[in-house]
C-alpha cells in the first residue's frame, strides 16, 4: 500500500487566494499613501511647498485697528524687521502683477516685526506680544532674529517658504503659480 500524498500548504487553493489579496491589498495601501502625500508639482516653482500644509497658531496684535486672523484670504507673511530692500522687492512683486488686476488685489503682504516700519500699501504691520512671537516663530521653523517670507492659505495654514527673495519676478510667479494651482 501507498502512502496518501501530503498537499504542500504551498499548493493549497486557500493558500494561493491568500496570497494574491495580501499583493493586492499591499499593493492598493501602498498606492493610496504614495497620493495622499505627494507634493503637488506646480513646474517652475522656486518655492518650498509645505504639504500637507501647516496649521499656524493664532495671534492677537498689540493693537485694535487690523485683522489678526490669516485666514479668508491668502498672505505672504514676512517674519522680521524688513530693510528697505526687502520692501522694495515685494512692492516690485506687486507691480508685476499690474498686468493681472485680480491676481494683484490679492497680493496681501502681512509683516510681523518688533518695532515701527516703513511698508508698502499693500500690507500691514503686526506687532505681536513676545509670547506669540515666539510661538509663530517656532511654528515657522525660524530661529529668534531670522527673517523669511510664507505663503499662507486661506484656512490659516503654512503653504509655501519662499527661498528666494532677492528676486521680485520670482516671487511674483511663485505667488501666481502657487494661487493658480490651489
Amino acid at each position: 500500500m501507498s502512502k496518501p500524498q501530503r498537499v504542500r500548504p504551498s499548493q493549497r487553493p486557500s493558500f494561493k487566494l491568500f496570497a494574491f489579496s495580501a499583493g493586492v491589498l499591499i499593493f492598493v495601501v501602498g498606492y493610496w499613501m504614495g497620493n495622499r502625500y505627494k507634493v503637488p508639482n506646480i513646474p517652475g516653482l522656486s518655492a518650498t511647498l509645505v504639504h500637507p500644509a501647516q496649521q499656524l497658531p493664532r495671534f492677537t496684535p498689540l493693537f485694535d485697528n487690523s485683522k489678526s486672523e490669516l485666514t479668508d484670504e491668502w498672505h505672504l507673511l514676512y517674519m522680521g524687521i524688513p530693510d528697505q530692500k526687502t520692501v522694495r522687492v515685494l512692492y516690485s512683486s506687486y507691480n508685476r502683477l499690474a498686468y493681472e488686476p485680480e491676481m494683484q488685489k490679492r497680493f496681501k503682504a502681512r509683516f510681523i516685526s518688533p518695532g515701527n516700519t516703513s511698508i508698502p500699501q499693500f500690507a500691514v504691520q503686526f506687532r505681536l506680544d513676545t509670547t506669540e512671537l515666539n510661538q509663530l516663530t517656532t511654528a515657522l521653523g525660524l530661529a529668534t532674529g531670522d527673517k523669511g517670507l510664507f505663503l499662507i492659505n486661506p484656512q490659516g495654514e503654512l503653504i509655501a517658504i519662499f527661498t528666494n527673495i532677492t528676486s521680485p519676478s520670482v516671487i511674483a510667479n511663485d505667488y501666481k503659480a502657487i494661487l493658480e494651482y490651489f
